[in-house]
């Protein structure tokens, strides 16, 4: 199986585990969007969190809640929107909603937490591989 596939299939799993915890309509549109990208475009999320996630690395595999609380203020979030010619043309496409837990962080379970953050270090793991093998051929 390829990085892209099982990234695709990774953050498809972890949209619906936040579904689950939050019953968010926002996710549950974001999960269709996803599916039906995927299936035109099976590269295009994962350059998306390549470019607009990736660069929280370390904070990510560090397991910062920081990431979360802090760092994703509305303002930065709103910054990678409007700076992102790749987000802007895909506006119905966003990943920032799949990172924008600051509301929801604090309400969760000890074990919901890991849960997500081990999602966010596979994804991580996974586009990193991607990246390795496409960054200097796409």
């Amino acid at each position: 199986m390829s990085n892209v596939k099982m990234f695709n299939n990774q953050i498809t799993s972890l949209i619906t585990e936040l579904i689950n915890y939050f019953n968010d309509n926002k996710m549950k549109i974001l999960k269709e969007k996803i599916l039906l990208v995927n299936s035109a475009n099976p590269t295009l999320i994962i350059r998306l969190f390549f470019n607009n996630v990736y660069k929280f690395k370390d904070n990510i595999m560090k397991k910062e809640e920081d990431f979360f609380l802090k760092q994703l203020t509305q303002d930065k979030l709103t910054d990678v929107y409007s700076s992102n010619k790749e987000l802007a043309d895909n506006n119905n496409i966003n990943i920032i909603d799949v990172i924008n837990l600051k509301d929801y962080w604090t309400t969760l379970h000890n074990e919901d937490k890991e849960t997500i953050w081990k999602y966010f270090q596979v994804l991580i793991i996974l586009t990193e591989k991607w990246a390795l093998q496409n960054i200097n051929t796409t």
